[in-house]
């Protein structure tokens, strides 16, 4: 499992491990950020900020990899285009569902991309101008025509507008979507208390993780927060913030402060404009 984040900002990571035998499987990992993210649903939100969560829980048709190259990442392929690059056709994953339980598959993507497109306020409706009709042919295969031919269309799908949502949690709250979003992605919505955390939780549905593995599952909390943060280490924990103004940097995050503990996650990126990965091992699956 890996969760990508492509940082435009300096960004932080902190992660508080509960110690102790009763809480030896339980882990928290906790991303401290600048400021507190606008509306979680992909098809109206604005902020940077908010792509950093959107990285932990909804994923992507297509992907930026380390090293700038689009991938797919719930597109099980790159686009075919034709009729003179005005057609754009791509095959899906199979098995994926979204955190509700439900599958995503082509009417999903279809339902999500004409959300993006016809939604009232949406600020993805510029980004998919050029497309003029999404089709479902067959449950894994998607078929967007253009008015002309467009090549970041591809580009703009590694974005928000890429990002599928649940029809059945979109219809159920319209535009209270970003009040409980769910969409597909290693860790699901839980909670959110304005200025203050969003807590996601593991998913028991994302198709890369194996949850029935008998272990407890991980949560992970957003929290806006100043520069420094206070602590730096202290109980299990390493802590930073989305301010920091320093080049390459490797983390490597430990179970407890003891460093011949188990490594839980380790982490590295440039956080002054390059691509931050976090590579979580077996140790916090479990």
């Amino acid at each position: 499992m890996r969760i990508r984040l492509g940082c435009v900002l300096a960004i932080l990571l902190s992660v508080l491990v509960a110690t102790g035998a009763a809480e030896a499987q339980k882990k928290t990992l906790v991303v401290a950020l600048n400021q507190d993210p606008d509306i979680l649903d992909p098809t109206i939100a604005r902020t940077y900020v908010g792509r950093i969560v959107f990285a932990a829980m909804c994923e992507k048709l297509y992907e930026i990899d380390e090293n700038l190259n689009i991938q797919p990442q719930l597109a099980a392929e790159l686009p075919r285009f034709t009729d003179g690059g005005k057609t754009v056709t791509f095959k899906l994953r199979s098995g994926v569902k979204f955190n509700d339980g439900t599958p995503m598959d082509a009417a999903a993507v279809k339902f999500s991309l004409d959300r993006h497109r016809d939604m009232k306020g949406s600020t993805r409706k510029s980004e998919l101008a050029l497309v003029t009709e999404v089709e479902a042919p067959d449950p894994s295969t998607v078929r967007i025509r253009l008015s002309k031919p467009f090549s970041p269309i591809v580009a703009v799908l590694a974005d928000r507008a890429g990002m599928p949502v649940s029809p059945t949690q979109a219809k159920k709250l319209d535009d209270k979507f970003g009040t409980a979003p769910v969409c597909v992605g290693p860790w699901a919505f839980t909670e959110r208390v304005a200025q203050d955390r969003i807590v996601l939780d593991k998913s028991l549905h994302y198709f890369e993780v194996n949850v029935d593995d008998g272990g407890e599952p991980g949560r992970a909390k957003v929290i806006p927060a100043g520069c420094p943060l206070d602590g730096f280490g202290k109980n299990g924990s390493i802590e930073l913030v989305d301010c920091a103004c320093f080049d390459f940097y490797r983390i490597i995050i430990h179970a407890s402060t003891d460093p011949n503990s188990a490594v839980i996650y380790t982490v590295e990126g440039y956080p002054a404009g390059g691509n931050l990965q976090i590579h979580p091992l077996t140790g916090f699956d479990k």
